[in-house]
């Protein structure tokens, strides 16, 4: 994918992940960053892309309860969402692989989950 269908494409993702949270980064999230907030990236894969979705918040029964809360938004918006735009059409479909990421700093938390991408005809 060259670099303006990647952008087109992240757009896309990105549009569909802030129907859940408004704070969305590509990648990596910026210095100084509000939680909870999420960071998506893609790999290539055989047919289609990996995206992959990082959840970040900070630790405490309340904060958690609402990164899982945030997740199951995310696997809802994301599951079956079908990108179309000039350059392709793929559907997204969870890899039911959600699990906590263990942080070398104890007050963050986070939770890993992803989809596959695959090109439709």
């Amino acid at each position: 994918m060259n670099k303006r269908h990647s952008n087109e494409y992240y757009a896309d993702l990105r549009e569909a992940l802030t129907t859940v949270i408004d704070r969305v980064y590509v990648n990596e999230a910026p210095e100084g960053k509000t939680f909870p907030y999420v960071v998506f990236s893609t790999d290539t894969i055989y047919d289609g892309y990996k995206v992959t979705v990082d959840l970040w918040g900070r630790s405490g029964p309340a904060n958690e309860a609402e990164l899982e809360d945030i997740a199951d938004s995310v696997e809802e918006a994301l599951d079956g969402y079908i990108i179309a735009n000039e350059y392709h059409t793929s559907m997204l479909s969870s890899n039911d692989d959600r699990q906590w990421m263990r942080d070398e700093d104890p007050t963050i938390k986070r939770i890993m989950l992803s989809f596959n991408a695959t090109y439709q005809s």
